[in-house]
């Protein structure tokens, strides 16, 4: 079962149990938080992948170190940055063609 079908189930749950809109009027709004819910998955993929790419490329203190050999930064916890960014990227792109399969976007 595919990210699309559990969250469209999840809506529709959601609103089972605490909607009092008659049949129609529910389907149109379960639509609307459906696109909405889509939506904020895009923008926050593109946001964090955006994040991580910045922080790859921002130095880690202020002086130029020379003696360093690493190409991107990588963060006091151990984060890949350009991994991370990779990773949200890819999941971006690929939500944005499955929506665009389905006629969502």
């Amino acid at each position: 079962e595919d990210l699309g079908r559990r969250i469209h189930r999840a809506i529709a749950a959601y609103h089972q149990t605490s909607s009092s809109s008659p049949g129609a009027e529910a389907g149109v709004h379960q639509q609307q938080v459906l696109l909405e819910v889509y939506a904020g998955m895009l923008a926050s993929h593109f946001l964090w992948g955006t994040w991580a790419v910045v922080m790859a490329c921002t130095p880690s203190s202020p002086v130029d170190d020379a003696g360093a050999t690493a190409t991107f930064q990588v963060g006091a916890s151990g984060l890949d940055y350009i991994d991370y960014a990779h990773c949200r990227l890819l999941e971006y792109a690929m939500l944005k063609e499955w929506l665009g399969r389905k006629g969502l976007v």
